[in-house]
Parts: structure tokens; C-alpha cells; sequence
């Protein structure tokens, strides 16, 4: 094998291995954006995070044991703000 023909079977294997790493990059990048998106949609209302945090965050009163669940303090705080707004 002559030198010219190491060297060209030199670029030809950098050029595969160059476009196996934009290919694992590519990849990458999908990923990323397909978990980025998935987190997105478990965390609005109707997703399972939301639902998860939504159960977990259920508290007690200390004193009067009453349940409060974080859909009745956003209730509350959406009714505070219409109320602010047509008062306004």
C-alpha cells in the first residue's frame, strides 16, 4: 500500500467517524427535546406529575385536622382574582 493510498483510507475513516459523531449528536439532540417535552406535558394540569404532586401535597391542619388539597387553594386564589378584577 503506497503512501497516498494510507493517506486517502486515513480521510475516508475520519469522514466515517465524523459522521457517526453528527449522527450520536443528532440523537442526542432528539432525545433531549423529547424528554424535555414529556416533563413539560406530566407537569400540566391533566399530566402525571401533576397529578403525583397534586396527591402528595394534600397537608392537615395541625389543629383542626381538616384536609386542604392544592386544588381548593388554587379555587380559592383564582376566586380572590376574579374578585379583585371586578372590584377593580
Amino acid at each position: 500500500m503506497t503512501l497516498e493510498e494510507r493517506v486517502e483510507a486515513l480521510e475516508d475513516f475520519m469522514g466515517k467517524m465524523n459522521i457517526q459523531q453528527q449522527e450520536v449528536e443528532a440523537v442526542r439532540e432528539i432525545v433531549r427535546k423529547t424528554t424535555n417535552e414529556v416533563i413539560a406535558n406530566a407537569r400540566r394540569p391533566g399530566g402525571l406529575l401533576n397529578a403525583a404532586h397534586n396527591q402528595a401535597a394534600e397537608f392537615k391542619i395541625a389543629r383542626s385536622s381538616q384536609s386542604i388539597r392544592p386544588n381548593d387553594v388554587n379555587a380559592i386564589l383564582e376566586n380572590a382574582r376574579l374578585n379583585v378584577i371586578s372590584n377593580a
